[in-house]
């Protein structure tokens, strides 16, 4: 800017930059200059501004407005995303109903499993450790399992599960008496909740109305029902809206609703299993009004990574589906660069 152009008009508020003595228009400055002011340095701006308001503004200074929808904002004002929402809504308070008629006493079992197989799959997994809590969160049962017939064992995944071959050699048991142990402790009205439970049941070999009355999955407690954006996406419209749900990990549950990172390193079943009766106890009479907002939170939270992800891999076994591929794929570079250096 051209210091030596006069402005055409002189205005009566103080130069801020005269203040701070560094204003580099001097007298040409279109705001007023005066060392009986210097005092206003000191007023807060706040006071300032609302003792020295600004000029309206002119036709140049107001803002352009323009007419643009963003895409995110599209969807929300799309009817048919609307009815996915409201369809989403009303399973969130039917999953409340599911838990309402359980009546106890209330037992839960976690396992954690060694593998005896290069897989991720159930039969690629043997039990090494079960432990049982009751309903109070005492642990009842905590039992080292010894692998035992012709099945070989291909890693202990110590990370994961705490549990060496050392261990299991000296203070294992074999599995149908374990078994017959958690049997003893459970009665015939006892219902079994913890999480992905499915899997520990069948581990077990427990029978449904013979070993226990019911059992229950927590994930379905806290899980989040969505709209399903894909088919929003093609334009299609099925009956009923379809949505899907997301279920979230134990320790992404514990970590945002109780504030403790149970499963920072190895996991451990009596942890995991009195973990899962607490959030089982504390929420089992929540409202569907106070479900739907503690879900909310779980969906907004950050993402929780989950061991599986940060260790695809152990001592060559799958962990999840996406270590097939990352395994496989480092076996075709292998062969490339075996053939390529041949």
């Amino acid at each position: 800017m051209n210091a030596n152009v006069l402005p055409s008009t002189k205005s009566n508020l103080i130069c801020k930059f005269y203040l701070q003595n560094r204003c580099y228009f001097g007298k040409n400055c279109r705001f007023r200059h005066d060392d009986n002011d210097v005092g206003v340095q000191s007023m807060t701006s706040s006071v300032y501004a609302r003792n020295n308001p600004p000029p309206p503004p002119t036709v140049a200074c107001l803002p352009i407005t323009r007419n643009y929808t963003s895409p995110k904002n599209a969807r929300y004002s799309n009817p048919r995303y609307i009815e996915m929402a409201e369809e989403a809504k009303k399973k969130q308070m039917e999953d409340a109903k599911l838990w309402r008629q359980l009546e106890g006493p209330f037992y839960s079992i976690d396992v954690e499993c060694i593998a005896i197989g290069n897989g991720w799959y159930d039969k690629d997994r043997y039990p090494c450790r079960v432990s049982l809590v009751d309903g109070n969160g005492e642990c009842v049962l905590d039992s080292i399992i010894k692998l035992e017939g012709n099945d070989q064992v291909v890693s202990y995944l110590t990370p994961l599960t705490g549990v060496t071959k050392e261990i299991c050699e000296e203070k294992g048991r074999p599995l149908q008496e374990v078994v017959e142990q958690v049997k003893s402790h459970l009665s015939i009205d006892a219902v079994i909740v913890g999480q992905s439970i499915e899997h520990d049941i069948k581990w077990l070999g427990l029978v449904k109305g013979k070993d226990y009355k019911d059992s229950f999955d927590i994930a379905l407690m806290f899980r989040q029902a969505l709209p399903d954006l894909k088919s929003l996406q093609q334009n299609s419209s099925p009956s009923p809206a379809p949505i899907y749900y997301r279920c979230f990990s134990l320790r992404h549950t514990c970590l945002h609703l109780l504030f403790i990172d149970i499963q920072k390193n190895e996991h451990d079943p009596v942890i995991d299993a009195r973990y899962s009766m607490k959030l089982f106890q504390k929420f089992k009479d929540s409202g569907p009004s106070e479900l739907r907002a503690i879900r909310d939170t779980l969906n907004r939270a950050p993402v929780t990574s989950s061991f599986a992800k940060s260790n695809p891999l152990i001592d060559g076994v799958c962990m999840n589906a996406r270590s097939v591929r990352i395994k496989y794929s480092a076996r075709r570079i292998w062969r490339w660069y075996r053939d390529l250096h041949k």
